[in-house]
This record gives structure tokens, C-alpha cells and sequence, in this order.
């Protein structure tokens, strides 16, 4: 224990980039029973680690790679695992109450020891379940995960990829999974009840038996998904049309045709200030619109076009812009406090010029003062964008690019 004591001494001088530090490898390291609550593992190497029964409640494992290893019975309640590789770990047992798991690696992986033909891979045998309630998953990278029988409650899975996840018999009741991609995912027995499911991807999902009951599913991409297998009680799947989706279906088609003749018909959109909150515009084209001051929190706006926008001053608390283009916009002041942008471009436009006249010049999206705490940034792309005066508190800029470099 003292050699253990020695080398995350010298791991949290090499976290304070002291010149005497040294980052930790403690690659197959046995710990197994291990009291390591509170510690600090920032970006260790664990790989192939033992953990069993290990206690890690609060300790910071935020980027630590521990692919591999064996984590059962492991508690890492409240624990800090934001962007870490824990591909193929062996999680029977393990809790993650309350641990924050934004953009972490949970995939399958296969750990090889020894080599050739006496290459062996790790494997659980346990069928012990997996608790992971009020965990925060933003982000997380789940495909194939076996998450079978495991404890989800009230866990924050937005923008989680659980792309053919294991799910049979899961408890997701009130889970946040807002824009998550669970497609083909296997979610029998699962319970889903009041969960949130806004804009989520359920294409090819078996969710026969599930319990879906009070579920929101606005939004929600269902292709190949038999809700009638499930229970379906007092499930949401589209908001009551109101008054506002008349007029804004007619500006939004006046627009496309202000677009598709360069102005010659058709009319430019002039929504300054209007109110849509929750509204689902999947996919709008609205680049050149007016939208300045718009209430738009909850919209649901992936894959949008909103290139030279005029958004300053808009209200997008909560909103969905997953893979929206919003090149050269304008978000001056904007409130984006916990929007989805992942894989958003936000990076500056280039206008080209014309021949004999007017030069090329760089339009660059403009974010001076906007509030993006708590906002989703995964794989942003913010080269030459106007960061100015921005907020970015408690965010996930994990992959996020600006100036050409990926924010580490």
C-alpha cells in the first residue's frame, strides 16, 4: 500500500503539471478491496486493473482509461468519470449512484492477456446487477453495452449512444433520454414509464413487453419500432397543434421558396420574437431568417439549417440542435443554458466574392456574451467562431473544436 500511496502522490503532482510528477500506470494493478474513496486517478492508466469490491466513492477517474478492467462490486458512487474509456470492463455489481459519466466510453472491448494461442479474454460470469441510478450519462458511448437487468432510474442518458444495447429488463423509469440513438436496441421487459424519450431515436427497437406508460416520445424517430408489443398508457407522442403551427408552417414554406429563387419569391422570415417553445422543426431550413428574441426553449431543431441566422438575444434553454448548421449565425446573447449542439457547426462562413467587385470574406458565427451553461458541445466544430464574453459552466466540450484545435 505504500508503493501505492508513493505513485498517486506523484500522479496528483503530475495533475498540478508539477515538474517532480509522474502520471500513474498501473496497468492489471490489483486492488481489489481497496479504499480509494475521494482519490484523485484523473487520466491514470487502469487498464486490465482489478477493482473488485473496490471503494471509489467521489474519487476523480475523470478521462482515466480503464479499459478492461474489472470492476465488480466496485462502488463509485458520486464518482467523477466524465470522458473515460471504460470499454469491456466487467461492471457486475457496480454502482454508480450519482457518478457523473458524461461523454464516457462504455462500448464493448476485449481485454487479451498473454498472446497467440494463450491469449485469453476477460469476461464476467456474474449476473449481479448493474446500479447506475441519477447517474448523468450525457454523451455516453454505450453501443452494444450489456446493460441487461441494470438499475437506470432517473439517470441523464441525453445524446447517449445505446445503439444496439442490451436493455432487456432495464429500469429506465423516469430517465432523461432526449435525443439518445436507440436504435435497435433491445428493451424487452424493459420499464420506461414517465421516461423522456423527446427526439429520441428508436428505430428497430424491441420493445415488446416494455412499459412505456406516461412516456415522452415527441419527436421521436420510430421506424420499425412495434409500440403496440408495449404498454403505452398516457404515452406522449406529439404535442397539441396550437395556434402558433399554422402561421409558422406558412412563413417556414415562404421562406424555403425566399431561399430556393434568391429572393425573387416567396418571402423572408420574419419571426422576431415569436414564440416557439417545444415546437418540433426537425430539419427546417430557416439560414437568413429573423429570429432575434425568439422563445425557442425545448425546440426541437436537429439537423436545422440556420446559416446566417439572426438569433441574437434568443431563448433556446433546453433545446435540440443536434447537427444543426448554424454557420455565420448570429447567437449574440443568446440563452442556450443546456441545449443539445453535439456535432453542431457553429464554425465562421466563408462568402465568396464576385468577379471585378466585392472581396471574399469570412462570416463568423458570433456567440459574444451567450449562455451555454450546462449545454451539450460534444464534437462541436467552433473554428473562427466569435466566443467573446461566452459561458460555458458545467458544459460537455468534450471533441469540441475552435481554432483548430480540439478542446482537451
Amino acid at each position: 500500500m505504500r508503493e501505492l500511496d508513493e505513485i498517486l502522490r506523484l500522479h496528483a503532482l503530475w495533475l498540478d503539471r508539477e515538474r517532480a510528477g509522474r502520471r500513474a500506470d498501473l496497468r492489471f494493478y490489483d486492488f481489489s478491496g481497496a479504499s480509494l474513496g475521494g482519490r484523485r486517478l484523473a487520466r491514470a492508466s487502469l487498464v486490465g486493473a482489478r477493482l473488485v469490491g473496490c471503494d471509489l466513492r467521489n474519487a476523480d477517474l475523470v478521462g482515466c482509461d480503464l479499459f478492461g478492467a474489472d470492476l465488480t462490486d466496485a462502488d463509485l458512487r458520486g464518482a467523477g468519470l466524465a470522458e473515460a474509456d471504460l470499454r469491456g470492463a466487467t461492471l457486475q455489481g457496480t454502482r454508480f449512484d450519482h457518478a457523473n459519466l458524461n461523454a464516457a466510453d462504455l462500448r464493448e472491448g476485449v481485454l487479451l492477456t498473454g498472446s497467440g494461442q494463450n491469449a485469453t479474454r476477460q469476461s464476467a460470469s456474474s449476473n449481479k446487477t448493474i446500479v447506475m441510478t441519477e447517474a448523468s450519462l450525457i454523451c455516453a458511448q454505450m453501443e452494444r453495452a450489456d446493460l441487461a437487468g441494470a438499475d437506470l432510474g432517473g439517470c441523464n442518458l441525453s445524446g447517449a449512444n445505446l445503439r444496439q444495447a442490451k436493455l432487456c429488463g432495464a429500469n429506465l423509469s423516469h430517465a432523461t433520454l432526449r435525443n439518445a440513438d436507440l436504435s435497435a436496441a433491445d428493451l424487452r421487459e424493459a420499464s420506461l414509464r414517465s421516461a423522456d424519450l423527446t427526439a429520441a431515436k428508436l428505430d428497430g427497437a424491441n420493445v415488446a413487453g416494455a412499459d412505456l406508460a406516461k412516456a415522452i416520445l415527441v419527436g421521436a424517430s420510430l421506424t420499425d419500432c412495434n409500440l403496440l408489443e408495449a404498454s403505452t398508457l398516457g404515452t406522449q407522442l406529439q404535442r397539441t397543434e396550437d395556434a402558433r403551427q399554422a402561421p409558422l408552417r406558412r412563413a417556414i414554406d415562404a421562406h424555403r421558396r425566399w431561399l430556393e429563387t434568391n429572393g425573387r419569391r416567396g418571402e423572408r422570415a420574419a419571426l422576431a420574437g415569436v414564440n416557439l417553445e417545444g415546437c418540433s422543426l426537425t430539419g427546417v431550413n430557416l439560414s437568413g431568417a429573423e429570429l432575434a428574441g425568439a422563445k425557442m426553449d425545448e425546440a426541437i431543431l436537429n439537423e436545422a439549417l440556420l446559416v446566417l441566422t439572426d438569433l441574437s438575444g434568443a431563448h433556446l434553454r433546453g433545446a435540440a440542435l443536434r447537427r444543426a448548421r448554424l454557420t455565420g449565425a448570429d447567437l449574440s446573447n443568446a440563452d442556450l443554458r443546456g441545449a443539445d449542439l453535439t456535432e453542431a457547426r457553429l464554425d465562421a462562413a466563408e462568402q465568396e466574392g464576385t468577379p471585378g467587385g466585392q472581396a471574399s470574406r469570412r462570416l463568423r458565427t458570433r456567440l459574444v456574451s451567450a449562455d451555454l451553461s450546462g449545454a451539450v458541445l460534444y464534437h462541436a466544430k467552433l473554428t473562427g467562431a466569435d466566443l467573446t464574453g461566452w459561458r460555458t459552466e458545467r458544459a460537455i466540450l468534450a471533441g469540441a473544436e475552435w481554432d483548430g484545435r480540439p478542446e482537451d
